[in-house]
């Protein structure tokens, strides 16, 4: 199996990851996960509500096993629970297909299925719309996985 294809896994094991818990309201986030494209590479970085946090690239390799590192796992599952409120405002879709050039796709999961946001750079939000948030989001933690990685 080349890098390439391990990651395409890995990214796959992520979008499709069953709730931890079976008893959660249909609403409950537990899955974070955030891609755009740098260069020609997909990176897809994922957060769960167990701490986990992981970070893959399209063209093999990534960070993975940040559970292991306090202030990640911590922030993992701050960042999934901060999704909490506006969840419900993402739509429902079962579409995982990779960022296109200039955008940003995010997918927060719960027991009721994969709720997504897709955007490009060359749109507009308002401050407080829930893209900008999975945007703060996901920059925060992504920062902290890149510290964290050595």
């Amino acid at each position: 199996m080349t890098p390439a294809e391990m990651s395409a896994g890995l990214r796959r094991q992520a979008l499709e990851m069953p709730p931890f818990d079976a008893s959660a309201p249909d609403d409950e986030p537990f899955g974070f996960i955030s891609e755009f494209l740098q260069g020609e590479t997909v990176v897809t970085m994922t957060a769960f509500s167990t701490g986990d946090a992981s970070v893959y690239f399209s063209t093999g390799g990534g960070i993975i096993g940040l559970i292991g590192k306090a202030e990640v796992a911590q922030l993992a599952r701050s960042t999934v629970e901060a999704l909490r409120p506006f969840a419900a405002q993402l739509e429902r879709s079962d579409v995982t297909d990779p960022p296109g050039a200039g955008d940003y796709c995010f997918y927060v999961l719960t027991p009721a299925g994969r709720r997504v946001c897709r955007l490009n750079m060359s749109g507009t939000a308002s401050r407080n719309s829930p893209e900008v948030k999975l945007i703060g989001l996901g920059g925060t933690l992504l920062t902290k996985i890149r510290e964290n990685a050595s």
